[in-house]
């Protein structure tokens, strides 16, 4: 695979993420993604020959951390690490690269999110879509010190989409092409594989169509009014007409029990300040000692 057509491929996702909508569950601040999977070794130095060459066949492992500018754009850097076979079975060499570069998010879901568990207004009402299973695809670029041979600058381009799973994992293939420069002509090498990546502190809020504090993929109630009090599912908090009394009041009649000198005024009767039905007997007053 060239680095023309990799580039070419690059462009083409740029262009599908003009008409891309809001993002959702991949919308992360920091990112950590493990990289891993089969090195092919396209072109080795001039001065290398057969016997003191390597195979074709390699291995890449891949490690960084993103972090967001945009929900689109982040800053990313890491370490690489090439394992590579000589021709001649004596033995193994590596390449370490250190590298720091843009990550390019062009393409998103409509309806992206973390396939598990659903959103509550997808379950058992439709099966998977392609868009809830495809969250993103990608698109990124780095520079970097290689450390193999001998000191060496490098470049790469990689491209690939994802699956955001459940939260915070999500996996994903990609493909990349890196390039060890060198007078020599230096490395060029293809890999493709799988990626595993770990997402936190969403850039935005989820979506809340209805303000009420809720996530929608959380909403039971959607669509409630404005000020109106939730609870965790996003359903309204409906008060009691019936105030609950300031003091112990048996009978309910709005006096305390311990003025009331009706105790047992029947419930709906309008009584004094007493407690006592208006318009019956005037309570006693305690003889005087």
């Amino acid at each position: 695979m060239s680095l023309r057509r990799l580039t070419s491929t690059g462009c083409a996702l740029a262009v599908l993420g003009l008409a891309a909508s809001t993002a959702r569950a991949e919308e992360n601040r920091w990112n950590v993604r493990l990289y891993t999977g089969p090195l092919l070794t396209v072109k080795q130095p001039s001065f290398v020959t057969s016997a003191e060459g390597y195979a074709t066949a390699g291995y890449n492992l891949r490690a960084a951390v993103e972090w967001s500018l945009h929900e689109r754009i982040g800053l990313e850097a890491g370490y690489n690490y090439n394992l590579l076979f000589h021709n001649n079975d004596v033995g193994t060499a590596n390449q370490q690269v250190i590298f720091a570069g843009v990550r390019g998010r062009p393409w998103y879901s409509s309806r992206g999110g973390y396939l598990l568990p659903r959103p509550v207004a997808a379950r058992d009402v439709r099966p998977f879509s392609f868009g809830e299973f495809l969250s993103d695809a990608w698109v990124d670029a780095h520079v970097g010190v290689a450390l193999a041979d001998q000191t060496r600058f490098a470049y790469d381009v990689g491209v690939g989409s994802r699956v955001a799973v459940v939260w915070p994992l999500q996996l994903g293939l990609f493909a990349r092409f890196q390039h060890l420069v060198g007078g020599d002509g230096g490395y060029m090498q293809v890999v493709v594989g799988v990626d595993v990546d770990f997402g936190f502190q969403p850039v935005r809020p989820p979506p809340d169509s209805d303000g009420d504090g809720v996530p929608d993929s959380k909403d039971r109630c959607p669509g409630t009014p404005s000020g109106v009090r939730v609870n965790e599912y996003g359903c309204e908090i409906k008060e009691s007409e019936t105030k609950a009394p300031a003091c112990s009041d048996t009978d309910l009649d709005g006096v305390c029990d311990g003025e009331d000198d009706c105790p047992d005024t029947r419930l709906g009767t309008a009584v004094d300040k007493h407690g006592c039905p208006i318009g019956g007997a005037a309570p006693q007053q305690a003889p005087a000692e």
